[in-house]
């Protein structure tokens, strides 16, 4: 019986997981709490489906340049550097730290070529991070918490329950009174661009249309909004039912909402169109 075989495509996740999940990155370098095992668990994700034409990418193919496997493993070093550069209390290693992370090791691993190759789950990591500065913008500068917190109220309200919003904050029935504040992570901004980029994949690349293509595109970010706004309203009546442990695994909640939807819009926005329809 002939032993399974480990490759360097076998070895990225690997290493790439190893690199974030370890007690140096996360109490040390202070990786970022939400996202340091969706990452890698994305990136496995990815592979898996991709892996037939992994294998035959003749850009992975190639071994290394002696440059190339310095300049990827220099710039995983400069990055954990900048990161321990910092003061501990101030101190993060951030989605942008992880994506440079992630294009060192496979300029290390495959050579500066085979980021044509992994470009995919490289966009992906980079459009989680823009979502860090998009979310404080519409914070700061639009007050979007205090619109979102009152969207929340309303869709309560109207199911019956007595909920109010004071400015950010959604105000709780019950004999004490319990408040919720929707702050930059609660808007679901991160969600909702890396979701949608997940699933702009596979419709793009499917046999539809163009036409269908662009209505499930909208759809799909239309529907992750929705999923955003209910997986709130999911929180809070998971709140007054158990209290602080819905709390605690809100952001769990919230990947339900999104998950279900990524299933559904993947599954029906890549069938190829029927003769004559979108």
């Amino acid at each position: 019986m002939k032993s399974p075989q480990i490759t360097r495509l076998h070895l990225l996740p690997i290493l790439f997981t190893l690199i974030l999940v370890n007690p140096f990155t996360y109490f040390v370098l202070h990786t970022t709490r939400t996202y340091f095992w969706v990452i890698p668990l994305t990136l496995l994700i990815w592979m898996s489906f991709k892996w037939g034409d992994l294998e035959d990418d003749g850009d992975l193919s190639r071994r290394p340049e002696i440059w190339e496997i310095a300049a990827g493993l220099g710039l995983i070093v400069a990055v954990m550097a900048r990161t321990l550069m910092q003061e501990p209390s101030e101190r993060i290693f951030g989605l942008f730290d992880i994506l440079f992370v992630f294009i060192g090791l496979c300029v290390a691993m495959f050579g500066y070529r085979s980021l044509r190759t992994f470009w995919v789950p490289a966009a992906f990591f980079g459009v989680i991070g823009v979502g860090y500065s998009i979310e404080r913008w519409l914070v700061d500068l639009l007050r979007y918490d205090e619109t979102l917190a009152g969207i929340i109220a309303s869709i309560c309200s109207a199911l019956g329950t007595d909920i109010s919003a004071v400015g950010p904050e959604l105000v709780l029935p019950g004999s004490k009174t319990a408040r919720l504040l929707i702050d930059y992570g609660c808007t679901g901004i991160k969600g909702i661009l890396a979701f949608g980029f997940i699933s702009s994949i596979p419709i793009i690349e499917s046999a539809a249309n163009n036409s269908r293509k662009a209505i499930w595109l909208t759809a799909s970010f239309a529907g992750f909004y929705a999923a955003s706004v209910l997986r709130l309203v999911a929180v809070v009546y998971a709140v007054m039912a158990w209290g602080q442990v819905a709390v605690d695994y809100h952001t769990t909640i919230g990947f339900g909402f999104f998950m279900a939807w990524l299933i559904f819009v993947v599954y029906f926005g890549t069938e190829p169109s029927t003769q004559g329809g979108i």
